[in-house]
């Protein structure tokens, strides 16, 4: 466009000086003849300079603008079939995967449990509505889509249907909307969301989330720990990220026709045949039995909070599971 301009500008100062012409009918024969369009010439026609000058500016001119309209056409082409190709591509990507994680908000929050999740296998879509932090994590492995978290359509593009959990780590008031729809599309979709207050907390509660977390909160309470029990704080930092020891904390539900229902924690010989170690139960009632003893009674419904390694975790699944029809764990 630039180069455009100054072609003109130039054809405009040459005839002005040449044949002494103003500038507005300067600028007028420039403009004609960059066009293509045809003129005629002034009375008495154009000196010998002033045809050179017409051949030079119809040569030049007539090049920029097919310069100028490749440029521009290239560009549309680019930013509509090459934006259509992308958003096709993350539409068959996104209906082939099944229990990914969809994450709302690339953050510093949303950024840090995206690259958690995908470290530990998992597909995450995620949805950030600032074009300039989209554009910055297109190289990434997980998929982006740029958009309104708390619009359904973007839950839509984003596969919750067939998702495994939600995450909303954006503002307080946006995950509350965010939540609200989410539950609102599945009922059994795990939903988990980031507060920045206890009165957020508790909405949040209300709007559908099973669990609620304040960065501000767990930092403080793990400040506290390392400050009173550093041993304790230590091992958590141990089976939480892994650092020194693979471990991972993984809830398993106790279904319909389970091999250990109805036994104790003794008699599911769990520790024995799997190597997991059972930290708690969780009743149907919500009461939890945290460092349960041998005695403790498994039954339907009970969901077991155990930490291993990755293979001991998948051998206590299988263990739970058999006999079931339809195994879940989460």
């Amino acid at each position: 466009m630039w180069l455009l301009v100054v072609t003109a500008a130039g054809g405009t100062v040459a005839y002005a000086m040449i044949e002494k012409l103003s500038l507005l009918d300067a600028l007028y024969l420039s403009i004609i003849t960059i066009s293509t369009v045809g003129f005629a010439e002034p009375a008495g026609g154009f000196s010998t300079a002033g045809q050179v000058a017409t051949i030079v500016l119809v040569v030049v001119g007539v090049g920029t603008v097919f310069y100028t309209a490749t440029v521009g056409l290239e560009f549309l082409l680019e930013e509509i079939i090459a934006g259509r190709a992308q958003s096709r591509f993350e539409r068959r990507r996104i209906r082939r995967m099944q229990n990914h994680v969809i994450v709302c908000g690339y953050g510093r929050v949303g950024r840090a449990v995206a690259s958690r999740l995908t470290d530990g296998g998992s597909n995450v879509v995620v949805i950030e509505q600032d074009s300039g932090l989209s554009e910055m994590i297109g190289g990434t492995p997980w998929t982006v889509l740029e958009g309104d978290a708390t619009h359904d359509e973007m839950l839509d593009r984003a596969g919750i249907e067939s998702a495994a959990v939600l995450i909303a780590a954006v503002e307080d008031n946006d995950n509350l909307a965010i939540v609200l729809s989410a539950r609102a599309r599945r009922q059994d979709i795990r939903i988990i969301a980031r507060a920045s207050d206890q009165q957020s907390e508790r909405k949040l509660y209300l709007a559908g989330a099973d669990r609620v977390v304040s960065p501000v909160a767990v930092g403080a309470e793990r400040l506290a720990a390392m400050a009173v029990d550093p041993e304790l704080s230590e091992f958590i930092d141990i089976a939480v990220h892994g650092d020194l020891v693979d471990f991972k904390i993984r809830e398993i539900a106790i279904r319909p026709g389970s091999s250990i229902r109805n036994q104790t924690l003794a008699e599911s010989t769990i520790r024995h045949s799997t190597g997991a170690l059972i930290l708690a139960v969780r009743r149907r009632d919500g009461s939890v039995n945290v460092n349960p003893e041998g005695d403790a009674i498994l039954k339907d419904g009970d969901t077991l909070v155990a930490i291993g390694t990755a293979e001991q975790l998948q051998r206590l699944e299988s263990l739970v599971n058999a006999g079931t029809t339809s195994p879940q764990s989460s």
